[in-house]
């Protein structure tokens, strides 16, 4: 796995980045390292991305339900190959709403992403707003 830098993580994922809406929670990430591009994306995020929440896996069933906005755009498993050739640029945010109501505002968890195929892991605490 890639090492990131607290100070570079605390400015991926703010304070604020984590909040509890209806059906799940929302994670925003700010791209501050380089762009971004999307390449090979599968159709089931799964294959692409695992997620914990204090260490605790979050099931593929519930990671294939996943869905991000990026640039105003909300992407699905219907539409994820879309984003196929697309770049982030430094600067922009991903939204990504995660199906999973096991969360309370208030409430501090540990979240890991894993990026399988780009052999980074995001690891951080944050409180639920």
């Amino acid at each position: 796995m890639s090492y990131i830098p607290k100070y570079i993580l605390k400015r991926m994922f703010s304070a604020d980045c984590l909040k509890k809406v209806k059906g799940g929670i929302e994670l925003t990430m700010v791209n501050v390292i380089s762009p971004i591009a999307a390449k090979d994306l599968p159709e089931n995020l799964s294959e692409f991305l695992s997620v914990k929440v204090d260490g605790k896996p979050i099931p593929a069933d519930i990671i294939n339900r996943l869905a991000v906005t990026v640039n105003g755009k909300r992407y699905d498993a219907k539409n994820l190959k879309e984003l196929n050739g697309q770049t982030l640029p430094v600067g922009a945010s991903m939204v990504f709403f995660v199906p999973f109501d096991a969360v309370k505002p208030g409430e501090e968890h540990e979240i890991a992403l894993d990026a399988k195929s780009t052999k980074f892991q995001f690891v951080f605490s944050r409180v639920v707003k």
